[in-house]
């Protein structure tokens, strides 16, 4: 994996970098921590619980909010990110 040197010196490096941040990092571990439990028996139908549905959300809810806070520091808004990272896939 090339990993970080793909985007150094890009404009998405703030974003890599700002999701790299120990805070962040130490946010989601004690996350996985916390909850790893919940996921260690499955329903034998093959369905989800619930549960898992309301920890995805709370889960996701760390990306969007140290998102929003790279979003805020690199002062752009979330639809120009989105726009520009659709460029890069065409």
């Amino acid at each position: 994996p090339r990993g970080l040197s793909v985007v150094v010196g890009t404009q998405l490096e703030p974003f890599l970098r700002g999701f790299q941040e120990c805070g962040f990092r130490f946010d989601v571990e004690e996350f996985v921590e916390r909850h790893a439990g919940d996921f260690a028996v499955g329903c034998p139908d093959g369905s989800h619980p619930l549960r898992w549905t309301e920890l995805h959300a709370e889960y996701r809810g760390l990306f969007d909010r140290q998102l929003d806070a790279i979003l805020e520091d690199q002062d752009i808004e979330r639809d120009e990110l989105l726009q520009y990272c659709a460029q890069l896939t065409t």
